[in-house]
Protein backbone atom coordinates (compact mmCIF):
# COMPACT_ATOMS: atom_id res chain seq x y z
CA UNK A 1 0.00 0.00 0.00
CA UNK A 2 1.37 3.43 -0.91
CA UNK A 3 2.60 5.61 1.94
CA UNK A 4 0.45 8.58 2.93
CA UNK A 5 3.58 10.67 3.52
CA UNK A 6 4.38 12.74 0.45
CA UNK A 7 7.85 14.38 0.63
CA UNK A 8 7.08 16.75 -2.26
CA UNK A 9 4.46 19.11 -0.87
CA UNK A 10 4.60 21.69 -3.65
CA UNK A 11 5.40 25.42 -3.46
CA UNK A 12 4.01 26.00 0.05
CA UNK A 13 6.33 26.05 3.10
CA UNK A 14 6.56 23.00 5.36
CA UNK A 15 4.56 23.18 8.59
CA UNK A 16 5.02 21.56 11.99
CA UNK A 17 2.77 18.72 10.78
CA UNK A 18 5.35 18.02 8.03
CA UNK A 19 8.34 17.58 10.39
CA UNK A 20 8.51 13.82 9.73
CA UNK A 21 9.27 14.42 6.04
CA UNK A 22 11.52 17.47 6.42
CA UNK A 23 15.11 16.24 6.21
CA UNK A 24 18.66 17.51 5.80
CA UNK A 25 18.68 20.65 7.96
CA UNK A 26 18.94 19.20 11.45
CA UNK A 27 22.28 20.91 12.18
CA UNK A 28 20.92 24.33 11.19
CA UNK A 29 17.84 23.71 13.33
CA UNK A 30 19.98 22.64 16.29
CA UNK A 31 22.16 25.76 16.09
CA UNK A 32 19.12 28.01 15.61
CA UNK A 33 17.36 26.43 18.59
CA UNK A 34 20.40 27.10 20.78
CA UNK A 35 20.51 30.72 19.61
CA UNK A 36 16.81 31.29 20.23
CA UNK A 37 17.07 29.86 23.75
CA UNK A 38 20.22 31.81 24.60
CA UNK A 39 19.32 35.20 23.08
CA UNK A 40 16.28 37.43 23.35
CA UNK A 41 16.32 38.21 19.62
CA UNK A 42 17.49 35.94 16.79
CA UNK A 43 17.36 36.91 13.11
CA UNK A 44 16.98 34.38 10.30
CA UNK A 45 17.60 35.84 6.88
CA UNK A 46 18.24 34.57 3.37
CA UNK A 47 17.09 34.76 -0.21
CA UNK A 48 13.45 33.99 -1.01
CA UNK A 49 12.80 30.30 -1.51
CA UNK A 50 15.74 29.03 0.55
CA UNK A 51 13.49 27.40 3.14
CA UNK A 52 13.51 29.86 6.05
CA UNK A 53 9.82 29.39 6.85
CA UNK A 54 10.07 25.61 6.45
CA UNK A 55 13.07 25.44 8.78
CA UNK A 56 11.24 27.45 11.43
CA UNK A 57 7.90 25.69 11.06
CA UNK A 58 9.02 22.08 10.68
CA UNK A 59 12.07 21.97 12.99
CA UNK A 60 12.53 25.06 15.14
CA UNK A 61 8.99 25.39 16.54
CA UNK A 62 8.64 21.66 17.37
CA UNK A 63 12.08 21.82 18.99
CA UNK A 64 11.08 24.78 21.13
CA UNK A 65 7.90 23.01 22.17
CA UNK A 66 9.91 19.95 23.22
CA UNK A 67 12.00 22.27 25.40
CA UNK A 68 8.76 23.49 27.06
CA UNK A 69 9.11 26.96 25.51
CA UNK A 70 5.89 28.88 24.97
CA UNK A 71 5.54 29.48 21.20
CA UNK A 72 3.07 32.11 20.03
CA UNK A 73 1.39 31.97 16.59
CA UNK A 74 3.53 33.00 13.63
CA UNK A 75 2.75 36.45 12.20
CA UNK A 76 3.64 37.57 8.67
CA UNK A 77 3.98 41.08 7.27
CA UNK A 78 5.19 42.46 3.94
CA UNK A 79 5.79 46.10 4.91
CA UNK A 80 6.86 48.28 7.80
CA UNK A 81 4.46 48.00 10.74
CA UNK A 82 3.28 51.31 12.21
CA UNK A 83 3.71 51.64 15.94
CA UNK A 84 -0.01 52.19 16.43
CA UNK A 85 -1.20 48.75 15.29
CA UNK A 86 -2.98 45.91 16.99
CA UNK A 87 0.00 43.67 16.25
CA UNK A 88 1.98 45.44 18.95
CA UNK A 89 -0.52 44.08 21.45
CA UNK A 90 0.73 40.61 20.47
CA UNK A 91 4.40 41.61 20.39
CA UNK A 92 4.46 43.27 23.82
CA UNK A 93 3.83 40.02 25.78
CA UNK A 94 6.78 38.45 23.95
CA UNK A 95 9.03 41.39 24.82
CA UNK A 96 7.91 41.32 28.46
CA UNK A 97 8.46 37.56 28.63
CA UNK A 98 11.96 37.94 27.18
CA UNK A 99 12.84 40.67 29.66
CA UNK A 100 11.63 38.57 32.59
CA UNK A 101 13.64 35.58 31.41
CA UNK A 102 16.80 37.65 30.97
CA UNK A 103 16.39 39.18 34.42
CA UNK A 104 15.94 35.74 35.94
CA UNK A 105 18.96 34.21 34.21
CA UNK A 106 22.45 35.67 34.39
CA UNK A 107 24.85 35.58 31.46
CA UNK A 108 26.52 32.56 33.02
CA UNK A 109 23.21 30.75 33.34
CA UNK A 110 22.33 31.57 29.72
CA UNK A 111 25.61 30.13 28.48
CA UNK A 112 25.16 27.03 30.63
CA UNK A 113 21.60 26.55 29.42
CA UNK A 114 22.60 26.92 25.77
CA UNK A 115 25.43 24.38 26.07
CA UNK A 116 23.38 21.93 28.11
CA UNK A 117 20.46 22.16 25.66
CA UNK A 118 22.82 21.44 22.79
CA UNK A 119 24.32 18.46 24.62
CA UNK A 120 20.95 16.97 25.57
CA UNK A 121 19.73 17.27 21.98
CA UNK A 122 22.94 15.63 20.71
CA UNK A 123 22.38 12.66 23.03
CA UNK A 124 18.70 12.35 22.12
CA UNK A 125 19.54 12.35 18.42
CA UNK A 126 21.97 9.44 18.81
CA UNK A 127 25.25 11.36 19.22
CA UNK A 128 25.52 12.15 15.51
CA UNK A 129 28.91 13.38 14.31
CA UNK A 130 27.34 16.16 12.25
CA UNK A 131 25.94 17.68 15.46
CA UNK A 132 29.27 18.03 17.24
CA UNK A 133 30.67 21.45 18.13
CA UNK A 134 32.58 23.12 15.34
CA UNK A 135 35.95 24.68 16.15
CA UNK A 136 34.58 28.08 17.17
CA UNK A 137 31.83 26.53 19.31
CA UNK A 138 34.34 24.20 20.93
CA UNK A 139 36.66 27.10 21.79
CA UNK A 140 33.74 29.02 23.27
CA UNK A 141 32.60 26.02 25.33
CA UNK A 142 36.12 25.26 26.57
CA UNK A 143 36.66 28.90 27.54
CA UNK A 144 33.42 28.83 29.51
CA UNK A 145 34.18 25.49 31.23
CA UNK A 146 37.53 26.84 32.45
CA UNK A 147 35.87 29.89 33.98
CA UNK A 148 35.07 30.23 37.72
CA UNK A 149 31.41 30.61 36.77
CA UNK A 150 31.38 27.11 35.25
CA UNK A 151 32.76 25.66 38.46
CA UNK A 152 29.96 27.36 40.34
CA UNK A 153 27.16 26.29 38.00
CA UNK A 154 28.61 22.90 37.08
CA UNK A 155 27.97 20.86 33.92
CA UNK A 156 26.40 17.54 33.00
CA UNK A 157 27.85 14.28 31.69
CA UNK A 158 26.22 14.77 28.24
CA UNK A 159 27.96 18.14 27.88
CA UNK A 160 31.30 16.63 28.91
CA UNK A 161 30.74 13.77 26.43
CA UNK A 162 29.83 16.21 23.65
CA UNK A 163 32.97 18.25 24.25
CA UNK A 164 35.14 15.12 24.38
CA UNK A 165 33.68 13.84 21.11
CA UNK A 166 34.08 17.28 19.53
CA UNK A 167 37.74 17.45 20.65
CA UNK A 168 38.39 13.98 19.21
CA UNK A 169 36.75 14.91 15.92
CA UNK A 170 38.72 18.17 15.76
CA UNK A 171 41.97 16.30 16.46
CA UNK A 172 41.15 13.74 13.78
CA UNK A 173 40.40 16.48 11.27
CA UNK A 174 43.65 18.24 12.15
CA UNK A 175 45.58 14.98 11.73
CA UNK A 176 43.96 14.32 8.36
CA UNK A 177 44.83 17.84 7.28
CA UNK A 178 48.44 17.41 8.44
CA UNK A 179 48.69 14.06 6.60
CA UNK A 180 47.35 15.62 3.43
CA UNK A 181 49.81 18.50 3.71
CA UNK A 182 52.66 16.02 4.20
CA UNK A 183 51.56 14.09 1.10
CA UNK A 184 51.42 17.31 -0.89
CA UNK A 185 54.95 18.21 0.26
CA UNK A 186 56.21 14.78 -0.81
CA UNK A 187 54.53 15.16 -4.19
CA UNK A 188 56.16 18.56 -4.66
CA UNK A 189 59.57 17.14 -3.78
CA UNK A 190 59.17 14.28 -6.24
CA UNK A 191 58.04 16.75 -8.90
CA UNK A 192 61.04 18.97 -8.18
CA UNK A 193 63.40 15.99 -8.55
CA UNK A 194 61.77 14.98 -11.83
CA UNK A 195 62.04 18.51 -13.16
CA UNK A 196 65.69 18.62 -12.15
CA UNK A 197 66.35 15.31 -13.96
CA UNK A 198 64.54 16.55 -17.05
CA UNK A 199 66.57 19.76 -16.98
CA UNK A 200 69.80 17.78 -16.53
CA UNK A 201 68.89 15.48 -19.40
CA UNK A 202 68.16 18.49 -21.58
CA UNK A 203 71.54 20.03 -20.72
CA UNK A 204 73.37 16.80 -21.50
CA UNK A 205 71.52 16.47 -24.79
CA UNK A 206 72.36 20.06 -25.68
CA UNK A 207 76.03 19.51 -24.82
CA UNK A 208 76.23 16.39 -26.98
CA UNK A 209 74.73 18.25 -29.90
CA UNK A 210 77.28 21.07 -29.53
CA UNK A 211 80.18 18.60 -29.42
CA UNK A 212 79.25 17.09 -32.80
Amino acid sequence: MASKLEPYIGPRPFTSEDQEIFFGREREASELLSLVIAHSVSLVFGKPGTGKSSLINALLIPGLEREKVRVLPVAYCNSMIPIETELNASIKPIQDSNKQWLLAHSGTRQMSLRLETRADRWVRNGRLTDQLFNQLELLEAERWMKSPEAEEVGYSEPLFALMSASRAAAAETAQLTANEQARNIRRLRVLAVLLALVSLAALIATGLLLMR
